[in-house]
């Protein structure tokens, strides 16, 4: 039988690690541990990728600032020139700007003697009040390009959860946690149940449930279902779970464990890649960094993210030697038509013409 894995899903998705902070009141700044990428968590521009073990990270930030270079930019996919896994995955546009509000994001792309940095910067200032380690960090030149984008979602409880006392065994670690164990005023438990959605549920270690915010505009899930073969399969397989909601009974308890991180990651599959799409001869991915923080506990969650993704001009490329002095395939076809009707493999001289 596949293992079990637990999903939280918050309009973007994640799963993560167990720390110790709160929730501000109010959306002020969040305190979250910094961690590393590692063994033990991994972060991820797309949700096609396959599940491994260890917590896997997933938010929108990174597509949207790809996204920005594609349609106002190189007015097309990116072509990188040996980088064909994530950068084809990003191609595809999974997911856009449409599915958020605009109050919550911004998503930006120039270049550096247009003052690009500057627009992000004052536009941050403007509509977040974020300290600088959410405003831009990456050298742009005057002739690079710099594409930005910033989320921030604060879901506040209306009634914060029980603190359990005694925490949480997960997987033979104690971590805090919070939820409906032990409160016994039942005006406060009836509060603390309305807001709570069980959508699923098959057995103790195979539920879906959701967290309503107190204002009804994000929407808070966490899964706890067997693995699938991918993390875009993990949430189409909780997605399409989904059924009608159902109240906690009387004798139900809840247990979450308490999420607290803050992670920078930088793509270097795709850093120094020449971009290879006509007209943009020359330039290259520079920097390609993602940052994350998010906290969850009894008051609520707060998500912050940023990406930035630098196309510098690069010195000229390497000078490239085609010289077909090994083993090679010849193929002819009609222009525009797949099958060959000439195929030749060369794998020594004897058809060759000797000088």
């Amino acid at each position: 039988m596949k293992k079990l894995a637990a999903l939280i899903a918050m309009a973007f998705i994640l799963a993560g690690v167990s720390g110790c902070s709160s929730v501000p009141k109010n959306g002020s700044e969040v305190q979250a541990r910094d961690l590393k990428v590692s063994d033990k968590t991994s972060m991820h521009a797309v949700l096609d990728v396959p599940m491994v073990e260890s917590n896997m990270l997933y938010c929108v930030t990174f597509q949207l600032a790809w996204n920005e270079l594609m349609d106002n930019v190189l007015k097309g996919e990116i072509i990188l020139e040996t980088e064909k896994e994530l950068s084809v995955r990003l191609n595809r546009k999974m997911q856009t700007k449409g599915s958020l509000s605009p109050d919550d994001y911004i998503a930006m792309v120039g270049m550096g003697r247009d003052d690009i940095v500057k627009k992000i910067n004052d536009e941050m200032d403007g509509k977040f009040s974020e300290e600088d380690k959410w405003k831009v960090e990456s050298e742009v030149g005057p002739d690079d390009y710099l594409a930005f984008a910033f989320l921030k979602k604060v879901l506040e409880f209306g009634t914060s959860f029980e603190k359990v006392e005694e925490g949480l065994d997960f997987k033979g670690t104690k971590v805090s946690s919070f939820g409906i164990m032990t409160v016994k005023d039942p005006e406060v438990r009836e509060k603390l149940v309305k807001q709570v959605e069980l959508l699923y549920y098959r057995n103790d270690k195979e539920f879906i449930i959701r967290l309503k915010d107190k204002e009804g505009k994000e929407e808070l899930y966490l899964a706890m279902l067997p693995e699938e073969e991918t993390l875009e399969k993990m949430v189409d397989k909780a997605r399409s779970l989904e059924g009608q909601e159902m109240k906690l009974g009387p004798s139900d308890v809840l247990n979450i464990p308490v999420i607290a991180f803050d992670i920078k990651h930088n793509y270097k599959e795709l850093e120094n890649q020449a971009v290879m799409n006509r007209g943009f001869e020359g330039y290259s991915i520079g920097s390609a960094l993602q940052r994350i923080e998010f906290v969850l506990n009894e008051s609520g969650a707060v998500l912050k993210s940023k990406a930035e993704i630098t196309m510098p001009t690069s010195m000229p490329l390497e000078p490239k030697s085609l010289i077909f002095d090994d083993s090679f395939l010849l193929y002819m076809t009609e222009a525009g038509q797949a099958d060959p009707y000439l195929v030749v493999y060369v794998d020594n001289s004897e058809i060759l013409t000797a000088k």
